[in-house]
């Protein structure tokens, strides 16, 4: 499950700091094979690498990448029960070029491998 925001903890950034993270976390839920650097993200934001990374972390419970690698192993988990998608396209379409590391990354957080978590809920 996902982190909700938690403002409490984020009281010490800006308001101008928490919209942007927002809008990062928005993006990233969005384009879920962004490659994109964080320093670039960061550089775009208008924000230095360190006060994004703390700030999101601040908001969302976690660093940005664990964000992003839970939240397209939540979006893995659909697509395998919901579409006929080999694990190849659906780590593609989660910006994994190598479907190893994909696998690899899903068993970590899942528990199983996506075929067999496929196969359990099919």
């Amino acid at each position: 499950m996902l982190p909700e925001e938690n403002f409490q903890t984020a009281a010490y950034y800006s308001a101008s700091h928490i919209k942007k993270v927002k809008a990062l976390r928005a993006e990233l839920t969005e384009h879920l094979d962004t490659h994109e650097p964080l320093k670039a993200m960061a550089a775009r934001y208008g924000m230095s690498l360190t006060a994004l990374k703390d700030c999101f972390r601040a908001v969302y419970g976690k660093p940005i990448h664990a964000f992003q690698r839970e939240y397209k192993m939540q979006a893995a988990t659909k697509m395998l029960v919901t579409t006929n998608l080999s694990i190849a396209e659906i780590s593609g379409k989660l910006g994994y070029e190598n479907p190893n590391k994909f696998s690899s990354a899903f068993k970590e957080i899942i528990g199983q491998s996506p075929t067999e978590y496929r196969k359990n809920r099919k």
